[in-house]
């Protein structure tokens, strides 16, 4: 190497240090004249100020709606989504249709049986039995099984106590299996189920885990949505020939921000109008 290039290499180490303080130096005295213009700047404070409480509105508001994606519909005579977030102190109904209307439920009935049987019996293994069978295979044999220990006027009499408790002012039983009596039945809407289902997912999630074995003693899960939809926490199958086919579905939100309470009722494809629900909320909306 000649001497030339020798001092050359040696300048060039030399400076690399020189070079290097000027910019931080220049990136110093930027962030000094943009601290004294914040602090000088009550317009530009203001702009700032701004700025930050409109992105804390936008995220308190999210999910938002996605106005170029068209409306829902469903052939369900009553239906309901709401968005729970992970902290439970934000709510937002993303779907809608004849919330407050009664219609009978069927065995979504089965959850508030299931919740007032845990609430009061200390349960023996036959007992566990019939509480999975009543959950997993909505067996009505299983679910009469569970009250008899009171007797059946007793525990429906509790079911509607809770009910009542529970600020699920549209909700009545006659019975704990949901089948229909010949000019009765147990009604409810969706605005009391989805109700319930968020106090059972605060309070009671249990019951969700038992709701989503796929099998349970030789006999499986009337929930066929069960591996086709992810981010299933929890549900319910009901239908009779007054109810028509219905559906309670808990599940998880798109990037995991909380959790969506589902309710279809009186639906001729419970399964497949309950698909075409969270498929449009997960686009329907901005996550």
């Amino acid at each position: 190497m000649s001497t030339r290039l020798k001092f050359f290499f040696i300048a060039l180490l030399i400076s690399i240090p020189f070079w290097l303080g000027i910019n931080v130096f220049q990136e110093n005295l930027e962030n000094f004249f943009y601290q004294r213009e914040i602090t000088t700047s009550p317009y530009l404070l203001a702009s700032i100020a701004y700025q930050a409480e409109l992105e804390e509105k936008l995220e308190q508001m999210k999910p938002v709606r996605n106005k170029h994606y068209d409306n829902l519909e469903i052939t369900a005579k009553s239906a309901i989504s709401v968005f729970v977030d992970e902290e439970r102190r934000k709510e937002k109904i993303l779907f809608e249709k004849n919330t407050d209307e009664k219609l009978p439920i069927a065995s979504l009935t089965k959850l508030m049986t299931v919740y007032v049987a845990l609430k009061n019996y200390n349960f023996s293994e036959e007992m566990k039995n019939s509480l999975y069978l009543t959950l997993i295979e909505s067996n009505n044999e299983a679910t009469l099984n569970l009250v008899q220990v009171m007797g059946e006027k007793t525990f429906v009499d509790l079911m509607n106590l809770e009910a009542q408790y529970l600020g699920l002012e549209n909700t009545h039983f006659i019975n704990p299996t949901g089948l229909d009596n010949k000019d009765s039945f147990n009604y409810s809407t969706v605005q009391d189920l989805a109700k319930f289902a968020k106090y059972l997912t605060a309070k009671n999630p249990s019951i969700w885990e038992i709701s989503i074995v796929p099998e349970f003693k030789n006999t499986s899960n009337t929930n066929r949505l069960l591996g086709e939809i992810s981010g299933i926490i929890g549900g319910k199958t009901g239908e009779t020939p007054k109810s028509g086919g219905c559906l309670l579905l808990v599940v998880q939100t798109p990037k995991n921000k909380g959790y969506i309470v589902n309710v279809i009722l009186n639906s001729e494809n419970r399964f497949e109008e309950m698909k075409k629900l969270i498929d449009w909320i997960q686009y329907a909306y901005r996550w």
